[in-house]
Parts: C-alpha cells; sequence; structure tokens
C-alpha cells in the first residue's frame, strides 16, 4: 500500500487504504481486476499486483516472486475482466462449526494424497511415459546442437575480431574432429549475424559482442539464436554470458583470433540468464515443448587468503553455483502442461572444496573392543556388526555371539581353550574380524592389537582396496544449500489444478528444514518438519486454509507416538498410536483412525 501511496496518492497512505476500503465496500467485498479508466481513486488487483511485483523484482533474489505476482498482474489486467469485480473463493469448510472444520480437516489429510492420485494418475503417467520418450530424443540431439552453438559463436567470435564479412566454411578446414559447415558471418556494429548450417545443424545466431576486448570481466549479449536438427528446435530469444577475472586485466583478443590454440583462461567467476525454448519436430506426434528462464552464476572456490585456488596450469580447480533459478513449463499440443520453477542459493560457495578421494594405506578407528565379566568376555563393535566372545571356565568352550546393525543374530561355538587370553593370542582365529568394510570408502584390514588392553580400547585399520563413487562431503566439510524452493503447477485436461510448493534449507550434512505447501480446490496444506541424521524429528506440523493444526510428536526412529489438532488456539483432539494405528479421540468422544 506504501508503494500505492506513493505512486497515485502523493504518499497518503490513509488516503491509498481509504480508497482500497471503499472498493471493497463498493464491489461487496472485491476488488476491480482492472479499470478502464486508470484513476488513482480506484485501487485495482492489478494496480496492488504490479506494486507488489516491482518491489518483488528489487528483493527477490530467486525471481519466484516477482514470477508469481506478474502472472497474477497478467491475469488480473485481462481486457475480458476490465471494470469487472474480481471472483474470490471461499474455503470449502466455510459456515461450518469449530469441531465440524477440524474433522473436515482430517478428512482432506487422509484422502489428500488419494484424491490427486486418483485423479491424475492415468493422465501423468501418459505425459511421463511422453516425456520420457522426449528425453531419449534430447539426449540424441542435444549434444548435437551444443556443439553447432559453440561452434556458431566461435566463429561469430573470430568475425567480430577481424572486422570483415565472411564466409564460415574456412573457419573449420583442419579442425580436428572435422567439422563442414556452409553459410556467412556478417559484422554490423557490434553485433554478428551467423547463418548456415554446422555439421547439418541449423544455425541462426546473433550476439553482440563486448566493445572492450581488454578487461577484467565481459558480457555477451544473446539478441537471438535459432538452432535445429531434424528432430529438435531450441529458441534462445534472449540472454547473456558474463566472465568475471576479478581484479585482473586479461585481452581475450588473442583467443578469438584463433592466433592461441590453448584453452581461453578460467574466470574467477561467471553467469548466464538464457531465455530458451526448446521443442520436438519432425513430425513427432503430440510434441512437447520444454519453456523458461533459467538464471546461474558460479564461484571458483578460494583460499584462507581469498585468492580463488588454480592448478599449474592457471585452470581453477573448483566450480561451484552461487544462486541458481529456473521459471518455465512444460507442455504438449493437447493441452497438458506442468508450471516449474525452482531456486537455490549456497552462501558457502566462494569456499567449498570437495574431499578428496581416499587412497589405499589410510588409517582409520572402525570400531572397539572392551572385556567383562572378570577378563571371560570381549566385545567388539564394527561398522555393521557387533561380535561378543564368552569363554566358559567349567566348559573352557568359547562362543561367538554374532549381532548385525539390521537385527541380525547367529551364536556358534569356536572350540576350547584353557582362557580367553589364550584364545586372542591366536588372534588369526577371530571370526569375521580381520576385513571391514566402511560405506562409500572401501575394503579395511583391521590392524590386531598385539596386548589386548584390559581397559579395552580403539580398532584402528589400513585401507586395503578404496571404493569407487566416494563422497564429496562429510558432517564438516558439505555444500551450504539455503533458500530452496521448488514449486510445480500442473493443469491437465479436464482435471482440476493443483500446486505443489517446496521450499526449505539445507542446515548440515545429514539435517535440514522444509515445508510443502499443497492448493487444490480451494484447499490449502501446509506441512512442515525438520530433518536430522536424515530422519524426521521433533514434531511435524501440518496447517490448512483455515488455521486447523495437527501436530505430529516423533520418536527417535522416527515413528509417531502422539500428537493433537487445534483450531483457533484450543485442542480438539489428540492422538495416540494403538498397535501401530494412529488414533484421534475429539472432544465430543467421538475417534477415527489417521
Amino acid at each position: 500500500m506504501l508503494s500505492i501511496a506513493q505512486a497515485s496518492f502523493g504518499g497518503d497512505i490513509k488516503a491509498a487504504i481509504d480508497a482500497l476500503l471503499a472498493s471493497y465496500i463498493a464491489n461487496e467485498g472485491e476488488l476491480i481486476s482492472n479499470e478502464s479508466m486508470n484513476t488513482a481513486q480506484v485501487i485495482s488487483l492489478a494496480d496492488l499486483a504490479f506494486q507488489a511485483a516491482m518491489i518483488a523484482k528489487r528483493n527477490d533474489k530467486t525471481g519466484d516472486a516477482y514470477n508469481d505476482l506478474w502472472d497474477l498482474y497478467q491475469i488480473a489486467f485481462n481486457p475480458a475482466k476490465t471494470n469487472k469485480p474480481t471472483e474470490t473463493m471461499p474455503s470449502p469448510t466455510s459456515g461450518l462449526g469449530e469441531l465440524e472444520t477440524v474433522k473436515a480437516f482430517i478428512t482432506d489429510v487422509r484422502t489428500w494424497g488419494n484424491v490427486i492420485k486418483a485423479e491424475t494418475r492415468a493422465k501423468t503417467d501418459a505425459f511421463r511415459v511422453q516425456t520420457d520418450a522426449a528425453g531419449l530424443i534430447y539426449d540424441v540431439s542435444g549434444p548435437l546442437l551444443g556443439d553447432a552453438l559453440r561452434n556458431a559463436v566461435k566463429v561469430a567470435a573470430q568475425v567480430y575480431v577481424s572486422g570483415t564479412k565472411d564466409d564460415i566454411a574456412p573457419y573449420f578446414l583442419g579442425q580436428t574432429p572435422s567439422v563442414t559447415a556452409t553459410g556467412s558471418a556478417i559484422l554490423t556494429g557490434t553485433v554478428v549475424s551467423v547463418v548456415g548450417e554446422i555439421d547439418g545443424v541449423s544455425v541462426n545466431v546473433q550476439i553482440d559482442f563486448p566493445v572492450s576486448l581488454t578487461a577484467s570481466s565481459f558480457i555477451a549479449t544473446v539478441n537471438t539464436a535459432v538452432i535445429e536438427d531434424t528432430q529438435v528446435r531450441l529458441e534462445i530469444s534472449s540472454g547473456s554470458v558474463s566472465l568475471d577475472y576479478g581484479t585482473s586485466s586479461v585481452d581475450i583478443t588473442p583467443w578469438l583470433e584463433g592466433k592461441n590454440l590453448t584453452d581461453l583462461p578460467d574466470p574467477d567467476s561467471g553467469s548466464m540468464n538464457l531465455a530458451a525454448t526448446i521443442t520436438e519436430i519432425g513430425g513427432v506426434p503430440d510434441p512437447l515443448t520444454l519453456s523458461g528462464s533459467l538464471n546461474l552464476t558460479i564461484v571458483g572456490s578460494k583460499n584462507e587468503n581469498d585468492v580463488v585456488i588454480r592448478d599449474g596450469l592457471n585452470n581453477v580447480v573448483q566450480y561451484n553455483p552461487e544462486s541458481l533459478s529456473f521459471a518455465g513449463s512444460v507442455s504438449n499440443t493437447t493441452g497438458d502442461s506442468y508450471s516449474v520453477s525452482f531456486g537455490a542459493t549456497m552462501p558457502n560457495a566462494a569456499t567449498f572444496m570437495p574431499l578428496p578421494p581416499l587412497k589405499a594405506g589410510v588409517h582409520k578407528t572402525v570400531g572397539s573392543y572392551s572385556f567383562s565379566n572378570s577378563g571371560n568376555s570381549i566385545t567388539i563393535v564394527e561398522p555393521y556388526i557387533t561380535l561378543v566372545y564368552d569363554w566358559n571356565s567349567e566348559t573352557k568352550q568359547v562362543t561367538v555371539n554374532e549381532t548385525s546393525t539390521g537385527g541380525y543374530h547367529y551364536s556358534f561355538e569356536v572350540g576350547s581353550y584353557d582362557s580367553l587370553n589364550v584364545y586372542l593370542a591366536g588372534y588369526h582365529r577371530l571370526y569375521n574380524f580381520l576385513g571391514v568394510w566402511v560405506a562409500d570408502e572401501g575394503s579395511y584390514q583391521i590392524v590386531v592389537p598385539t596386548n589386548w588392553a584390559p581397559a579395552g580400547g580403539e580398532l584402528d585399520a589400513i585401507l586395503l582396496w578404496p571404493a569407487t563413487g566416494q563422497p564429496e562431503e562429510n558432517t564438516t566439510n558439505f555444500r551450504d544449500i539455503r533458500n530452496i524452493s521448488i514449486s510445480l503447477t500442473a493443469k491437465l485436461t479436464g482435471l482440476p489444478e493443483a500446486k505443489f510448493t517446496l521450499t526449505g534449507d539445507r542446515t548440515g550434512f545429514n539435517d535440514g528444514n522444509g515445508m510443502m505447501t499443497i492448493s487444490y480446490g480451494g484447499r490449502r496444506m501446509e506441512l512442515s518438519a525438520l530433518v536430522v541424521e536424515g530422519n524426521a524429528t521433533g514434531d511435524f506440523t501440518i496447517t490448512n486454509q483455515d488455521g486447523a493444526k495437527l501436530v505430529l510428536n516423533f520418536t527417535e526412529n522416527g515413528d509417531v507416538s502422539a500428537g493433537s489438532l487445534t483450531y483457533d488456539g484450543k485442542e480438539y483432539a489428540t492422538l495416540s498410536e494403538v498397535n501401530g494405528v494412529g488414533i484421534l479421540r475429539y472432544i465430543d468422544g467421538s475417534f477415527e483412525t489417521l
């Protein structure tokens, strides 16, 4: 409202609020979508959405809020809705009593997933098959289109430096692997247009190059680009690619001219902003189209002196995404469509460095041992198994009890010995003890103690065979992913629209928090929880558009132990677990399963 007041009421916030109230009263609790006269005295939904979108554009890093508000503005500005009141939808539970409202909420909780699944499964399954088929086509054509675009940009850069109109074919003579090309490149001011065919792929690209080729940062603007083969068409309506070399000044002319055959020096950071559409062509029935805008910023990892880490060839050792956002849609010609957006930031992008892979010979503590019963028993704990060796003073037998973390248990006798010490002296006889597999690391061999300490101790091991695909992160060194936002709106032919929005943060190696909002048929549900060590913990909360709230209490192993159902601050039911079934008991004496 402050923006409205500044834009139309000379900064008088009271006058703006009075105008808004007058509009509500005049239209029986509704707003005007938009007005033909566009007078300051009438505040429309289009006015509010436009001002909010402008604020979001200045402050919203991911662009999601701006996109949603701009979509609302476009809807409100529809000429068919000019001078007409909006048509807001009341909650499906409006008019119900409080107890009936919370019971309706539980009905939604129980059936929500089933309703969406039942109504959309057939269509989404068919659409998924179609998407998978399109994915195969994109997998084949994508590299071809990417190579053609890269070669077109390379030619455009060289033509920009030479300043001449040129046939593009000579630029590819003697290139390994060989490339065939026909067409021309024309320089107009700072814009190069490349039109032709490269390795059978049609190209029509216009790129605006930076005026100076000696600087610490460069921005090349993609005015338009159309790249297509017989299967896929890629259209870039606008975009830019930027390179930033920090405080260093770089002359990129030799690389653009082709005089320096080494790779262009890696920049400290860079970004890409593209508005693109990819469409199936070539007679594909009901072709798919992917369209949207992509924004990506990457930075090179820095050392403790805030200097980007480079190798001996001056290449940046590690790039990380600092921010990423996408907003767009995937659709076909028969009306099926999904609106999708996602975004995230990585605050430690400039400092994160993946863990180096483990090599054979590394030592690691892989377990422990302890004695009990006056030295007649030893317990050995490995990553996935616990072994207990008991010596019976009467029978002289040593018995092994083996228990896995999965609950498997096995017991057997290994022979008669004068004491447990005598048995341990022949440590090579310890069952399943010398070799230990550690997940994501590999196979270790335990260095068996020469002297078993009476007080117990740790078990050291040496890595024999490193595992492949070792993780790049651990509990103290992980990618800090924040402001995660994923939104999906599905509008399938003949079916209601459903919108899912997931937001959250990664707060630890296996820790995080998240909220999912589901909107469907005038309803809204919000599900929020914390995740610790990969498991939901504490309370899991579900609320709806009326403010009814169901709180589920989790045990340490992730099971629901209890809960409560409240509305407007008052408790209307309690949740308890009976033989694995959640029972809700209402204040009126009734109950139901959850």
